[in-house]
């Protein structure tokens, strides 16, 4: 009898922990519905904690903690939203992973991540039409950056974030949002010409270049853009890359008077550059270099020349061609005058006629500025100054 009810009683315990068990989750899962009806988010999330806590491998409570944060999102300024985004697809990342064999649990969770995303982009482009009329895309940014952490695989997020930022005076930003896409989304191609336009802002000449040409562009085609990225190698000092893009833009532009004008002043920099060179091969007495030299200044020259004589010739009444012409023959009649004192012995004739030559020109083009422009000062007293330069070495 004592053995019959140990068992009867045993029996009867373990069926009551069964049930106990069973009741146990039936009443949380009722609970925790509860909660969420009477809209206590922060209830319910604690209770789905302790019941993931106890069993992690529960893919529909991972789904329900998902669609709580993503009401609680909806509950906050844009720019509070991204903890809540976050917990959102950290849940839905658990949900598809544990309950893979669900196949409408995973679609579900993919219905909930784009619904959410579509949600925040297209909010993000209607306020950036806004934003543009405030001056400031700090709303934009903040839809961009939730769309971005309810998809990182799509670019549209990071292409309205990193404009946004662009506008916003966030270049630096910009770039980083736009490196971040480059590593999360399979279509990078599309970035790198953006990659390419915000790097010539900040004025890295050689990472422009480098994205542009991954992008495929042809920047000769592009003309502002390679025009932007000639003044980036200016800024940069590099001249030899400013030449050869310039060179391109000159061929395919010919009757761009701009660009010739720029051609011509940047081969003009070059020629002080050769100017330096030859000052050397004088002091070294190197016969040889300074030859070599000689002819290379006056190719260089030559065609510097021919570059601002075209500009100018598109329109001669333009007070910035004709200063052009006139600073280049007044500094290179400078560079030889330079000479004189390193020059050999029977360079030094030729030497000094082409400056005076050059002088010539300087005062032509200097005259015609003064009269173009009234009351130029700065041109009138140079034209003083060459006339005595030239008369003081007639007398000599």
């Amino acid at each position: 009898m004592t053995l019959l009810n140990s068992s009867y009683i045993t029996r009867l315990a373990s069926i009551l922990l069964a049930v106990g068990f069973f009741y146990s989750c039936a009443s949380s899962k009722v609970n925790i519905d509860t909660l969420v009806a009477n809209n206590n988010y922060e209830g319910a999330l604690t209770q789905i904690d302790k019941e993931l806590a106890k069993n992690p491998n529960q893919p529909a409570l991972y789904y329900q903690k998902a669609v709580i944060n993503g009401r609680l999102a909806t509950d906050v300024s844009p720019a509070q939203r991204a903890p809540f985004y976050t917990s959102l697809t950290e849940a839905l990342d658990s949900t598809k992973e544990l309950g893979s064999d669900n196949q409408e649990l995973i679609e579900k969770s993919d219905s909930l991540a784009h619904e959410y995303w579509m949600n925040e982009y297209s909010k993000g482009l209607n306020s950036y039409e806004t934003d543009s009329k405030n001056g400031s895309y700090d709303e934009t940014i903040a839809h961009a950056i939730n769309a971005i952490i309810l998809n990182n695989r799509d670019i549209k997020g990071y292409k309205l974030l990193s404009v946004a930022q662009y506008n916003n005076s966030q270049i630096d930003a910009a770039i980083i949002t736009l490196n971040d896409a480059r590593v999360n989304v399979e279509n990078e191609a599309a970035i790198f010409e953006d990659l390419g336009f915000l790097y010539l802002e900040i004025g890295n000449a050689e990472q422009s270049a480098y994205y542009y040409s991954l992008a495929n562009t042809d920047l000769v085609k592009n003309k502002n853009v390679a025009f932007g990225l000639v003044n980036a190698y200016i800024a940069a000092d590099d001249n030899a890359n400013a030449l050869d893009l310039l060179n391109q833009l000159a061929n395919t532009y010919p009757k761009d008077a701009q660009i010739h004008n720029v051609y011509g002043t940047q081969l003009y920099k070059e020629t002080c550059n050769l100017f330096e060179q030859l000052s050397l091969a004088y002091n070294l007495d190197d016969s040889n270099k300074v030859a070599d030299l000689k002819v290379e200044i006056e190719l260089v020259s030559e065609l510097a020349e021919e570059q601002l004589i075209k500009a100018y010739k598109s329109d001669m009444s333009d007070v910035e061609f004709i200063e052009s012409l006139a600073v280049f023959y007044n500094n290179m009649a400078g560079n030889y005058f330079s000479q004189l004192e390193t020059v050999f012995d029977n360079d030094a004739v030729e030497t000094q006629e082409k400056a005076l030559d050059l002088v010539d020109f300087a005062i032509s083009y200097y005259s015609k500025l003064s009269d173009i422009s009234t009351h130029n000062e700065q041109a009138e007293l140079k034209l003083v100054t060459l006339n005595k330069l030239k008369s003081t070495w007639a007398i000599e």
